[in-house]
């Protein structure tokens, strides 16, 4: 349960130092202050799951937290406020875009005659979120791989899209996927992965998110570092052995 306190104490510590900081006092602080009891919260879902002995599940939350995590990384590495909160409007500008896709789908099943109150309900959202896009003057975000890139770099396994397309399939289960559940002429409804390494990547998650709202704010990074270099010391130790 080491990876499971560890992480639990990095977020009660972090909490407790933008407390300190008497935060929020601008747009940057109030998407940090949220997002970082949303994926306290995803996280410790995975890792109770994960305790359960379920992998595929905890897999998926890692999934969507993996793109979750590399957006917001993406968006604090601007090199000035000014970017950083560029880099959040066209976060927020691709987020209106596809939501307006997908009302445009919802729109096509709407055009008989008889679900004429739905159409019009449904090109009212059309069109407010058409407005909404339009006060956003900048582009939307780039490529997943790009952002990926920019965030990690490209030593780092997230960086070469690895992580993201290594857990696809838990969100988007297919028929390969159902294959990977069967072993021994069993029908596991789960994949093979070590519970362990599953979770030190619940924390690396965790780590490479928190380091960049440290260095964001100038606070020490030191403890965390050091926590996981001891804890990634001894998987390396296990794999190697």
């Amino acid at each position: 349960m080491e990876i499971d306190d560890t992480i639990n104490k990095w977020f009660d510590d972090s909490k407790s130092l933008l407390q300190e900081l008497n935060l929020p006092k601008c747009k940057i602080d109030i998407m940090i202050l949220s997002t970082i009891s949303l994926i306290d919260n995803y996280l410790n879902n995975a890792l109770l799951i994960l305790n359960g002995g379920s992998r595929l599940p905890a897999m998926a939350l890692l999934r969507v937290m993996g793109e979750f995590i590399s957006k917001i990384t993406y968006c604090l590495k601007g090199k000035n406020q000014k970017e950083v909160e560029n880099r959040i409007g066209r976060w927020e500008k691709s987020s209106l875009i596809q939501r307006r896709e997908l009302y445009k789908k919802i729109l096509s099943r709407y055009k008989k005659p008889n679900s004429q109150v739905q159409f019009k309900k449904v090109q009212e959202w059309i069109n407010e979120t058409e407005d909404e896009i339009k006060k956003i003057k900048s582009h939307g975000l780039p490529q997943n791989q790009d952002i990926f890139l920019e965030a990690f770099g490209e030593h780092h396994p997230v960086g070469q899209d690895g992580i993201y397309h290594q857990y696809h399939c838990s969100i988007h289960v297919d028929l390969e996927t159902l294959a990977r559940t069967i072993r021994n002429n069993e029908y596991t409804g789960d994949f093979e992965f070590n519970i362990e390494d599953l979770k030190f990547e619940c924390l690396t998650h965790a780590y490479f998110y928190l380091k960049e709202i440290y260095e964001y704010y100038e606070l020490n990074t030191q403890i965390i570092n050091d926590d996981y270099d001891r804890l990634l010391q001894r998987i390396l130790k296990r794999i190697n052995s």
